[in-house]
């Protein structure tokens, strides 16, 4: 388990700011699935939420930005990392960094209507069906009985700032564009239900939980990429500054590992061994937060 923390930021000081944590092993990267959405259920009898197809690449259409990786991820696995499919990585990363700075700094008014708060600064944020995973499936049970649990969900609802536009976005609703000629265009950010004025951290911290738990255990250490390090740096890059604070981290991955488990469950038997291994890496996640576990990198 690795941390990342903002610059000038120490471990053990605070407030840390806490930009995203990697599942350790990456055991769902072995064999390697295609990249998938992050499931937004958030009870056991959810079932899977469709998100728009890819559509095929032609001059001037769009692709799903999960698709243009699981593209880019099958080269890499034939060929390596070698530096022309490294350039492609951090410009798809690029690309949403821009974009996602870009919605942050339209214009605020009247009219800009506040979204929602995310569900688990809403409703208990550890439901006590979590507690019946099979035990393979981690420590579900003590990020819901830690005390800080709740003390941490609690400071990211009190501390949640809705004063720039946002879009909620993850990695399934970005839309990288090409032209004919591969050229790599803006990528654009479908809309979403919470699009409008909320809190553009975020949006950040989604997109770096989507990359840490997608992306980053597909990709081979010996490689030593770090996707969630490339897109923060992009982000600072273009102007962005809505770094996720620590309580912020914790509360999106709860919302993670919740919203795996609720899909797992989903798929009820034919979940595989694997399947749990890799969701007690992401319930260690939470609980290495709240228990100060964390290192940095």
């Amino acid at each position: 388990m690795s941390v990342t923390l903002g610059d000038g930021e120490r471990e053990g000081a605070g407030p840390d700011r806490v930009v995203a944590l990697r599942p350790a092993g990456g055991a769902r990267g072995k064999p390697r699935r295609k990249i998938g959405p992050m499931l937004p259920g958030i009870g056991p009898a959810c079932t899977a939420v469709g998100h728009p197809a890819a559509v095929p690449t032609s001059a001037d259409v769009g692709r799903a930005l999960a698709a243009e990786l699981d593209d880019l991820l099958d080269a890499l696995t034939d060929q390596g990392p070698v530096p022309p499919l490294r350039v492609e990585l951090a410009d798809l990363l690029d690309a949403w960094a821009s974009a996602l700075v870009g919605v942050h700094r339209r214009v605020v008014d009247a009219g800009t209507r506040p979204v929602p708060l995310p569900w688990v600064l809403r409703e208990d944020p550890v439901p006590a069906w979590v507690t019946e995973l099979p035990a393979v499936a981690g420590r579900a049970w003590a990020v819901r009985a830690h005390p800080s649990t709740r003390r941490a969900v609690s400071e990211a609802r009190a501390g949640w700032s809705a004063t720039q536009h946002v879009h909620g976005a993850a990695g399934d609703d970005v839309v990288i564009t090409r032209s004919a000629r591969r050229h790599l265009a803006p990528a654009q950010l479908r809309p979403v239900a919470a699009t409008g004025r909320g809190d553009a951290r975020w949006d950040i911290a989604s997109a770096l939980d989507w990359i840490a738990v997608v992306l980053g255990p597909a990709l081979d250490p010996d490689w030593q990429m770090d996707p969630v390090a490339d897109f923060l740096a992009a982000y600072r890059a273009f102007g962005g500054e809505a770094e996720p604070t620590r309580a912020l981290a914790v509360a999106r991955t709860i919302a993670t590992a919740v919203e795996w488990s609720a899909a797992l469950t989903a798929e009820g038997a034919s979940a595989s061994l694997e399947d749990h291994e890799w969701l007690a890496a992401l319930w260690a996640r939470p609980l290495d937060l709240l228990t100060g576990a964390t290192r940095l990198p």
